[in-house]
């Protein structure tokens, strides 16, 4: 199973060269869990596909629950990915982790079988995840754990409460290259004879030396109907950027 587990998240970050990885952990305890996740930190990169990792964490109780170490280095490991960057952050957010996160932190907080370590982590990924936003259902389920039995604010959510209302992200978009966001409109002949607005918030995380990035294409395509008629630029390129010059170090 851990072999199976390694090559599912091969998988899902493109790269095959980490897919012992969860075969290490199993052979790691206490201590020294930590040091051996970050002998993998240079080989961890951008989540390329997010449905191994639902799939990998819809594992995890499954092969850690007579192991608290190897719970413990999973988490750890998605403590890690979460934090490489946004894009990481982004898929994460959206694989609807919260639930499980805040159930799992909240059922064994005061138990004597998870360690302080676990805790602390599950903490940290609950709250990085809340970063990103929460879904209603999500705020609800934290929201209902706000008061204890004794109608005392529990502090402990709401401090989940507070990482949510802080959150810095609107609804948005995170794409790698190569994507596009295509929007089509049918039945027009033309450009509008007033113009078009187009406004756009837009955040780059990387931008390479010597690439070309098309901010916006406007494109009349031909009648699917017919064949015979070619497709035709209205616009290319309204909106680019182009990177001519080597960064700075």
């Amino acid at each position: 199973m851990d072999q199976a587990m390694g090559l599912l998240l091969s998988f899902a970050l493109h790269d095959f060269s980490i897919s012992g990885i969860f075969t290490s952990l199993r052979a790691t305890k206490g201590a020294e869990l930590d040091e051996k996740i970050g002998e993998f930190d240079a080989r961890l990169g951008v989540i390329r596909r997010p449905g191994a990792i639902a799939i990998l964490w819809n594992l995890l109780p499954r092969v850690t629950t007579d192991d608290p170490s190897m719970r413990y280095g999973i988490l750890r490991l998605f403590e890690r990915l979460l934090n490489l960057n946004h894009r990481n952050q982004a898929i994460l957010s959206s694989l609807g982790l919260v639930k499980s996160l805040f159930g799992r932190f909240y059922d064994t907080r005061n138990g004597a079988t998870v360690s302080e370590q676990e805790r602390h982590v599950l903490q940290k990924l609950l709250k990085g995840l809340l970063e990103m936003g929460a879904t209603t259902s999500e705020a609800r389920t934290i929201f209902q754990k706000a008061t204890k039995e004794d109608e005392t604010l529990d502090t402990d959510v709401l401090e989940f409460i507070r990482s949510g209302m802080k959150s810095r992200w609107l609804e948005h978009f995170s794409m790698e290259s190569p994507a596009a966001l295509v929007v089509s409109e049918e039945g027009i002949k033309g450009m509008p004879i007033t113009g078009f607005t187009f406004m756009v918030s837009l955040c780059a995380s990387d931008l390479f030396f010597g690439y070309h990035f098309v901010i916006l294409d406007v494109v009349m395509d031909r009648n699917p109907a017919d064949q015979r008629t070619p497709s035709t630029f209205l616009g290319s390129s309204f909106f680019s950027i182009y990177t001519d010059t080597e960064p700075s170090a």
